[in-house]
């Protein structure tokens, strides 16, 4: 099984569901997600379009099927606010 620190630094569309696996099965602490969020916030903020996408694909993915990390994913808002007035020339979010 991947490592949350390794799915994170080659987060992709498509990973959301490892990420919910592990988060579920291990915990919040110890999956590693509590003291990883930040790079999940920074790849949110991200000007790397397809990066960002899937930070905030994979965000919303732990928002909703996490429900313990919600805690933790809320912190990734900000980023997703400033994200979609980036993007908005783009047309809608794909989420």
């Amino acid at each position: 099984m991947s490592t949350l620190e390794s799915l994170l630094s080659n987060l992709s569309l498509g990973d959301e569901v490892k990420l919910i696996d592990l988060v579920k099965s291990q915990g919040v602490v110890a999956s590693g997600l509590a003291d990883q969020i930040d790079v999940l916030v920074v790849k949110c903020a991200s000007s790397n379009d397809a990066e960002a996408i899937a930070a905030l694909t994979t965000a919303k993915a732990l928002a909703e099927g996490a429900p313990a990390a919600e805690a933790f994913t809320k912190s990734c808002l900000s980023s997703g606010t400033f994200q979609h007035t980036s993007f908005s020339r783009l047309g809608p979010m794909p989420f």
